[in-house]
């Protein structure tokens, strides 16, 4: 959702794992938007996470891959536009803890 300081709202729905391309694309649609707020959700598919049970060194490492990657799209967001990004919580898939 964006916002354009006059209390409009725009929702804008991107393809799944578009949220990258968007950001840092010349083409985005946010190109030469002056935005208050760009309100961004980001689903766990997105993200460049690796599952690494028993490996406490790459698990590390993947979580601050992931958080470098949302770190790099909200500071492209915020640098295009100007606005004040919001980040929704990530939520995790809905799985049984031990399997089906």
């Amino acid at each position: 959702m964006i916002g354009d300081g006059y209390g409009t709202m725009t929702c804008l729905l991107f393809e799944n794992n578009q949220v990258a391309q968007e950001a840092f694309s010349a083409d985005s649609v946010f190109t030469g938007l002056e935005l208050n707020a760009i309100f961004v959700s980001i689903d766990h598919h997105g993200l460049p996470f690796l599952p690494s049970p028993g490996n406490k060194m790459l698990a590390n490492n993947n979580v601050q891959e992931c958080f470098s990657f949302i770190k790099s799209v909200i500071s492209s967001l915020r640098d295009r536009t100007g606005a004040q990004i919001i980040l929704q919580n990530i939520v995790p898939p809905v799985e049984s803890m031990f399997g089906s």
